[in-house]
């Protein structure tokens, strides 16, 4: 009797609701995702789609501004020649919607097309086994579960003296529901999305004022990079503030007020708050299942992304090798011989010894692998042995082991066995690494063009 598929709900339609929701599809479970906002999640309506899309914008409009340079001329309706670039905001942010929304709508037919489930609402946990959805109209239902993925994703910090209004005072969910470009934009924040928001803007026009509380643009990233990025900038027009922080943000009528710590007061048209993100935990009765939290309301995850409650996880984990290395970015971490609990050795090590083949086999591969050297007379007649050269070579040809016995087997029996060939159930001995001549076979003569007659 052939059991039931496994039933899987995911909490959010984020890349990574809705990702992890194909493939456990495809494995064959049963998946229902539970969705607030819409499929994509902020990545695909709020955040990185729509936000790369405007910086295009952007992009465009600083390549118009400079085609006068290039012997290109632009001239108006009436044959004057005109330099002036101008943007329709209202236009910019509606195709910048329309687009983000059509890829939602891609993500749906997908899903329904590999048999997923979608249900609009907010869910929560009832216990570790069950999801509770509520949709928009109060309607509840209880979905079981064998498995529970939370996938509900981050939205923007906010502080209490700095509360958004959606019209003058904006997050970076906010910003493309303008539908005038803003005459002085304030921008608090110098990470990533601030410098992002602040450069678009810049190159549409606006006059930009960005408050970093560091010591320079892009804080987190590489400082020569971010100097550069910051003389540029500043060159074109934009008005840096560094080690000033903001202490609260006000409206008055038309127009922002930021006040810093330090007294100083900064006058806008806009505002728009990049002060970090926080997590979507609130309200999914994390307590009442019995999954921790820590000060800051993440989920407390192990090294597989399991959660203190069986069955519930908060992302896909990493493939984790069988022997206790990570497999992470192509490269193999595999631990050091002898130590079964000793975190996985670093990059850095197997670069240092890309000249050392013994240390290097030790550091990125699992001791307990199985390569052996060619000839040895340890291992089975199917294993794999040592790529050739290793010794005499700087660097490895490869990290990744092969089934057993595929390098032995030609490829006519493969092929006619459809897969992996039968191991030999005990060792024997490897061939030698230079097997002599058979002495029924002669050196065949050479032919005009250098190939050996058949």
């Amino acid at each position: 009797m052939a059991s039931s598929p496994a039933r899987v709900v995911i909490v959010g339609g984020g890349p990574g609701g809705y990702e992890s929701g194909l493939v456990a599809a495809q494995l064959g479970a049963e998946v229902t995702i539970v969705d607030t906002d819409g499929l994509g999640g902020s990545a695909v309506l709020t955040d990185c789609v729509p936000s790369k899309t405007l910086i295009a914008t952007a992009e465009l409009m600083t390549e118009v501004s400079g085609a006068t340079e290039l012997g290109v001329n632009l001239t108006d309706v009436e044959g004057d020649p005109s330099s002036g670039v101008h943007v329709d905001l209202a236009r910019v942010n509606a195709r910048v919607k329309q687009l983000a929304q059509d890829q939602s709508d891609d993500i749906a037919r997908r899903l329904e097309k590999e048999g997923v489930r979608v249900i609009r609402g907010r869910g929560r946990l009832d216990g570790a086994d069950a999801v509770v959805s509520t949709e928009p109209d109060g309607t509840e239902s209880r979905l079981e579960a064998d498995a529970v993925l939370l996938a509900t994703g981050a939205a923007p910090r906010t502080l209490p003296t700095a509360r958004p209004d959606g019209e003058r005072i904006l997050t970076w969910e906010q910003v493309y529901d303008l539908t005038e470009l803003p005459s002085h934009l304030i921008v608090v924040g110098s990470g990533v999305t601030g410098a992002e928001f602040a450069s678009a803007y810049l190159a549409l026009g606006a006059e930009v004022t960005l408050v970093s509380s560091r010591d320079r643009v892009l804080p987190g990233e590489d400082a020569d990079a971010a100097g550069v990025l910051e003389e540029v900038l500043t060159r074109r027009g934009m008005r840096v503030l560094a080690r000033s922080r903001m202490e609260s943000v006000t409206r008055h009528g038309d127009s922002v007020t930021v006040t810093l710590t330090d007294g100083r007061t900064v006058e806008g048209s806009h505002c728009i708050l990049a002060v970090g993100s926080v997590p979507n935990t609130q309200g999914l009765g994390l307590d009442t299942a019995g999954v921790a939290t820590d000060e800051a309301g993440f989920v407390t995850v192990d090294r597989v992304s399991r959660t203190t409650a069986r069955g519930v996880v908060q992302r896909l984990h990493r493939p984790r090798d069988r022997h206790g290395g990570l497999v992470a970015g192509g490269r193999r971490q595999g631990r050091d011989r002898g130590q079964r609990g000793a975190p996985p050795v670093g990059r850095q090590r197997a670069r240092q010894d890309a000249g050392r083949p013994r240390r290097l086999r030790e550091a990125v591969l699992p001791s307990r692998h199985g390569h052996r050297r060619r000839g040895c007379g340890r291992c089975a007649a199917g294993q794999r042995a040592d790529p050739p050269r290793l010794d005499r070579g700087r660097g490895v040809a490869h990290r990744r082991p092969a089934g057993p016995g595929v390098h032995r087997v030609p490829l006519d029996e493969r092929v006619r066995g459809g897969g992996r060939p039968q191991v030999a159930s005990r060792l024997t001995p490897c061939s030698p690494r230079r097997s002599p001549r058979p002495p029924h076979t002669s050196r065949q003569p050479q032919t005009a063009t250098g190939s050996t007659p058949r």
